[in-house]
């Protein structure tokens, strides 16, 4: 996860006396992560005492632990992320998260069907441009 847009406007808010947590948790909810409450409450503690630098830190090694997941698909599509660092844990469950792409799976319904050449010339033609009419023959046994 990226917080680059964030960690900048971190010792501003501080200074304006603005809440870190409203402006990061969306963030990183919108990223697909929750932000553990005893890191939340780490992050409002230090807000309290001034120190952006320690904000700054927490919230880059946060990012990096969800750029280094782990993600288990379950049997109903749903998966768990578990991430242990230091003292905080973050579970969070993604309900279709990792769904084949609607064109990878025609093409393999494709392929399971026509020949070899027919799906070689499906996976190399562009269909923009101009094929000889015998090459689509095998669409003909389609009933």
């Amino acid at each position: 996860m990226d917080l680059s847009p964030i960690i900048p406007l971190i010792p501003t808010l501080i200074e304006m006396g603005k809440s870190i947590i409203e402006l990061v948790k969306p963030f990183i909810k919108g990223n697909g992560f929750e932000l553990p409450q005893d890191l939340e409450n780490k992050i409002a503690e230090l807000e309290h005492n001034r120190n952006a630098d320690e904000i700054i830190a927490l919230l880059k090694d946060f990012a990096k632990n969800c750029n280094n997941t782990a993600i288990t698909q379950t049997n109903n599509g749903q998966g768990n992320i578990n991430i242990a660092e230091g003292s905080f844990t973050i579970n969070q469950t993604i309900v279709n998260q990792k769904q084949e792409n609607p064109d990878i799976k025609l093409f393999n319904e494709i392929s399971e069907i026509f020949s070899d050449d027919f799906v070689h010339f499906i996976k190399k033609q562009d269909f923009k441009y101009s094929f000889k009419d015998e090459d689509t023959n095998a669409l003909k046994s389609i009933e």
